[in-house]
């Protein structure tokens, strides 16, 4: 009998993306437009301050707008040096 696998979440961005990149070194509220994302071709992507999660690692609140002008909520945490994963929120994200 095998054991059931263990779901370590979705996987980290490629170490070599812009998005990587944006996330590691953005100031808070500065916005970068991307070519290719993880959620579409063409999106602004807004950082919120970086935060420390009850997992231990640093985790920031993004706001992704689609070229068809809907903004999405979505929350990455660090996964190493570098490199960013996109987490599903515990609770869901309240819009003040």
């Amino acid at each position: 009998m095998q054991a059931d696998p263990v779901d370590n979440g979705p996987a980290p961005f490629s170490s070599e993306s812009e998005l990587n990149n944006y996330l590691a070194s953005a100031v808070t509220g500065s916005v970068v437009t991307l070519k290719h994302s993880p959620w579409g071709s063409n999106v602004q992507i807004q950082a919120s301050t970086p935060y420390f999660a009850a997992s231990g690692r640093t985790c920031r609140k993004l706001d992704v707008t689609l070229p068809s002008g809907d903004t999405q909520q979505h929350i990455v945490c660090q996964t190493g040096q570098n490199t960013w994963a996109p987490v599903r929120p515990v609770t869901r994200l309240l819009t003040r």
